[in-house]
């Protein structure tokens, strides 16, 4: 009892430490921002997709190794489903049944934006994005999460040009 009284006080405790301070913002902050860092975790060939389809629209922008040289960060993952989407019947020769499973794969996505420099030091969340994919003639979700933010930024900067 007293372990699980130890236990229960140790969450509850730790719970406020793992909550993310942040504010709101909006896309229009993306105005004049130079410099961006994309986080995607371990897996770098989400990183690169993004970052290659940023690049081909908005060369000026430059990307860091760092989050804290940016100006902006945007954070990506991606997560891969799977599940059963119908049984194929089959006759066999001696009047039994052969069923086999057929499978789909849905990748999943989820990416956020946030621009650092609030006036309390707390990050300011600019933008949320979601998006699957579930065959093979559909984008990626990492590159329609580039897609969005080149979209965000062009509106954030038009009057710039």
């Amino acid at each position: 009892m007293r372990y699980l009284l130890g236990l229960l006080m140790w969450i509850f405790l730790a719970v406020p430490a793992w909550a993310q301070t942040f504010d709101y913002g909006d896309p229009s902050e993306l105005r004049g921002v130079a410099k961006i860092f994309v986080f995607t975790g371990s897996d770098l060939e989400l990183r690169e997709n993004i970052t290659k389809n940023i690049q081909k629209k908005l060369p000026q922008l430059q990307f860091t190794s760092s989050a804290d040289d940016a100006e902006v960060a945007l954070v990506f993952a991606a997560d891969v489903n799977t599940f059963i989407a119908g049984v194929n019947s089959n006759p066999n020769y001696n009047g039994g049944v052969t069923s086999t499973p057929n499978y789909r794969t849905v990748v999943n996505g989820s990416g956020l934006v946030f621009k650092s420099g609030s006036k309390n030091g707390r990050l300011r969340l600019i933008m949320q994005y979601g998006d699957s994919r579930s065959t093979i003639f559909e984008r990626r979700p990492s590159t329609n999460f580039a897609k969005a933010f080149v979209k965000a930024y062009e509106n954030a900067n038009k009057e710039q040009k």
